[in-house]
């Protein structure tokens, strides 16, 4: 989930210009000199660029959102590298999503979890600890 292309073009252009500003102008403080940087890129941008605040909720479905696509890539990462296996998606008799992957009619694993993205998290992190195997 990168910015478009003309987006990080503009960033980049907008940011060269800013950091040959601030080396002709050396700030004693390190904390007012990232402070000026920030200030000069937003001053340069802001003609070209929308920058929008993100509420606490917004930045919180964001990150979800990145999660989610972590976890998709993960898993399809490993089912792709296991074509012979499997792993079906269910609610148990707890109520709980659960998760078993099998290999034939076999299982290689088991994960369960409150919602299918908990459920999924945790087969992902799995396979990604063990450098994408069970």
């Amino acid at each position: 989930m990168y910015p478009a292309p003309e987006v990080l073009e503009e960033l980049a252009a907008s940011l060269r210009d800013v950091i040959h500003e601030v080396e002709a102008t050396p700030e004693t403080d390190p904390e007012k000199a990232y402070l000026d940087f920030a200030a000069r890129l937003v001053r340069r941008v802001r003609h070209t660029l929308a920058i929008t605040p993100l509420s606490p909720e917004e930045r919180f479905r964001a990150g979800q959102g990145a999660a989610a696509v972590r976890i998709l890539d993960i898993l399809t990462r490993w089912t792709k590298a296991h074509p012979d296996e499997r792993f079906v998606t269910g609610i148990g008799a707890s109520g709980r999503i659960e998760i078993t992957f099998l290999d034939r009619d076999e299982t290689r694993g088991y994960f369960q979890g409150i919602s299918v993205q908990d459920a999924y998290a945790q087969a992902a992190q799995t396979i990604d600890f063990n450098e994408g195997d069970l």
